[in-house]
């Protein structure tokens, strides 16, 4: 398997925000590669579809296809007193 066939097969991080009226999507290791939609599934479905459009239009023009690096961690803030700033 070549570089290009590997990353069309790495699994990206995507972002998913909740903007009030929708969720816009987007992809760290990526830039550009941005979608919104009603729902999360919407949005998931349109995100591929850019990124697919992303990583051909990338193939066609023999440029370099971005690795995928970011990752997600979710963490409490670890502050148990209350504090009056």
């Amino acid at each position: 398997m070549n570089d290009d066939q590997r990353l069309w097969d790495a699994k990206y991080l995507v972002v998913y925000e909740w903007v009030g009226t929708n969720y816009a999507v987007y992809l760290p290791d990526v830039p550009g590669c941005v979608a919104t939609g009603a729902t999360k599934d919407e949005a998931k479905e349109r995100i591929r579809t850019v990124m697919n459009g992303f990583f051909r239009t990338a193939a066609q023009d023999h440029e370099e296809l971005c690795e995928p690096r970011s990752f997600s961690e979710e963490i409490a803030p670890g502050i148990r007193e209350h504090r009056r700033w």
